[in-house]
Order: structure tokens, then C-alpha cells, then sequence
């Protein structure tokens, strides 16, 4: 996941065909052989099926940041991405999570099948183990 969310960095970071070329080659040089097609599935728009709704994911972020829900739509409104707020908006991480992005993505659609308190333990307990990038990445995954 680390490396995935380094990619997406450089890809945001530059508007140069050219370095975000050199990006993607860097990648998928790199990266495991796993997550190489989720990779590439993401990007050309296959969408698996989405295993929280969307107003799910915006309550927990809301309770888990401690801000008011006016303020949190205040700030989604202002960065126009609800991936991105929820990962700023959402307390630091209290640990360290090491998953690659294929067991992230495979977790995510075994969470299709399972209740909603089981569905926003595992949400909250990623979010609370993932930096600020990891968390928009993650989030990217959950609201695909």
C-alpha cells in the first residue's frame, strides 16, 4: 500500500507526461506481482462492488474525527474530494499497519458479506492504522 500511495503522490505531484511515464514504469518495477493488476484495474475504471455505502463511511469518519457534521461538510465541501477530507479530518494513527494492496483490496470485498459492526470495526481499525496518504488511498478503495 505504501508504494501505491507514493505512486498516486507522483502522479498528483508532476503534469508532465514524461515523470508520470517514468512513475508507472518505477511502479510496476517495483511493486509485487499481487498488486500489479489491481493496479492496473483501478485505473482503467473496473470497479469492484463498493462494500460500505457512502453515507456509512461518512458517519464513522465523523464520530471517530470528534468534529461536528456541520463542519465535516463544511470541510468536504471546501476540498471537494470525500476520500481526501476523511483522511484529514481523522485523528493521527495510534499504530502502523504493513498490508499490501492486494490484501487490502482482498479484505475490502470479503467485508461485502459481513455485518455492519463487523464492516466499521475494520474500517476504523485501518484508519487508525494509516498515515494521511494511506488513509486517501484507502478510503479511494472503500468508495471505488
Amino acid at each position: 500500500m505504501k508504494r501505491f500511495a507514493q505512486l498516486i503522490q507522483e502522479l498528483e505531484l508532476s503534469n508532465k507526461t514524461n515523470d508520470k511515464i517514468a512513475a508507472l514504469v518505477s511502479y510496476f518495477n517495483e511493486a509485487a506481482d499481487k498488486d500489479k493488476p489491481y493496479v492496473i484495474a483501478m485505473f482503467t475504471g473496473k470497479k469492484p462492488k463498493r462494500p460500505v455505502n457512502t453515507a456509512l463511511i461518512k458517519q464513522w469518519a465523523i464520530e471517530l474525527s470528534g468534529i461536528p457534521e456541520w463542519l465535516f461538510l463544511e470541510s468536504y465541501h471546501s476540498v471537494g474530494d470525500l476520500s481526501e477530507t476523511i483522511a484529514l479530518v481523522l485523528p493521527p494513527a495510534a499504530h502502523i499497519i504493513e498490508k499490501p494492496l492486494e490484501q487490502w483490496i482482498t479484505e475490502l470485498a470479503d467485508l461485502n458479506t459481513q455485518a455492519e459492526a463487523t464492516k466499521k470495526a475494520y474500517i476504523l481499525a485501518a484508519w487508525n492504522g494509516l498515515n494521511t496518504q494511506e488513509r486517501f488511498i484507502f478510503n479511494k478503495l472503500i468508495l471505488w
